[in-house]
């Protein structure tokens, strides 16, 4: 009788086991950064630099291939920069501007190589998932070795207003303490593929919201893959939603109000105005803009879109051509 309950004992702790072995093997792979392994912590950590320009800390970039193509924000560069790299893996190096996509705020940098080949980071084919936890590395506010940890919260095109790029940047949103100064760092997966880059970050007031902008990683691949930035078209003007309050309260919840005109835009070419409020495009009202924005960007070179705007009490229909973004210079 002792004999058989011992065995009984053993067997229903051997099968507790097992249920405990097959749990844990079952947990999701993207836990905290705390729990990640040190082999994927040095992984970011050595394909990730400081960029540098005219000698002074300006942001952050990453080496995209083990050729020394390297990606950061084409915010933090003005045309006459010298630029520099400052990394543990590379050491500091001068890096040169291949190609910059404003629609994107991406640049893409090459850093001579003395025969040796750079840590980097693969770009994610898999697009990020909302809830989804995510992971960056780098520098902010001259504080250096600095990680992060954030979840996507948005993952349809969204666009931000890039002062320095003049011209709207399409990112996606997560939520992340995020400070300034991380702009250029990437965003990693669990497994170390890059799903984006720190563009910008939602401030109120000059205060952290907690949501951070993100490029998505299609478009880094694409300006890795062409050298160049993928096709965007441009309108060269600001809107607000009516819904944002302040002199749009005072209209009908319909249509955005012309906030800027950018000189010698299409927009501007075309007669819209400051204040003037844009009802429908290509006859269908306008109420959000992330979906007015998403129509202009891929309108394809050549083709023409139908605005109705509306200036007081007067209503008129125009027929107006986007121009490609990269043309033209910032706009």
């Amino acid at each position: 009788m002792f004999q058989r309950s011992t065995n009984q004992a053993c067997g229903r702790f051997l099968w507790l086991i097992i249920i405990l072995l097959f749990l844990f093997a079952g947990l999701p792979s993207n836990c905290p950064a705390a729990a990640r392994g040190s082999s994927q912590t040095t992984a970011i950590e050595t394909a990730t630099f400081d960029l540098l320009a005219n000698g002074r800390l300006i942001g952050n970039g990453w080496f995209a291939s083990p050729a020394g193509f390297a990606v950061t924000a084409a915010h933090l560069l003005a045309e006459n920069d010298s630029v520099e790299i400052s990394s543990p893996a590379a050491g500091r190096r001068k890096a040169d501007v291949i190609a910059v996509d404003r629609a994107h705020d991406l640049a893409l940098l090459r850093i001579p190589r003395d025969g040796d080949f750079f840590p980097y980071l693969p770009i994610s084919s898999r697009k990020p998932t909302v809830g989804q936890a995510v992971f960056s590395y780098g520098s902010a506010l001259f504080r250096h070795q600095l990680h992060f940890q954030g979840i996507v919260s948005k993952t349809r095109p969204h666009f931000e207003w890039n002062a320095r790029n003049q011209c709207y940047s399409q990112v996606y949103l997560l939520s992340a303490m995020t400070p300034k100064g991380l702009s250029g760092a990437p965003w990693v997966n669990d497994r170390n593929e890059v799903v984006g880059m720190q563009s910008g970050m939602m401030t109120w007031k000059g205060a952290l919201m907690g949501t951070a902008f993100v490029t998505p990683a299609e478009a880094i691949a694409y300006l890795l893959k062409h050298k160049r930035p993928r096709p965007a078209a441009t309108l060269g003007l600001q809107v607000a939603e009516t819904m944002e309050g302040g002199a749009a309260a005072n209209l009908s919840s319909s249509g955005l109000l012309v906030t800027r005109v950018l000189a010698d835009s299409p927009a501007a070419q075309s007669g819209i105005s400051k204040g003037d409020r844009i009802l429908t495009l290509n006859g269908r009202k306008i109420l959000y803009r992330d979906d007015f924005l998403s129509t202009v960007r891929n309108t394809g070179e050549g083709q023409k879109l139908l605005l109705e705007i509306k200036r007081g009490t007067e209503s008129r229909k125009l027929t107006i051509t986007p121009r490609p973004l990269s043309a033209g210079g910032r706009s």
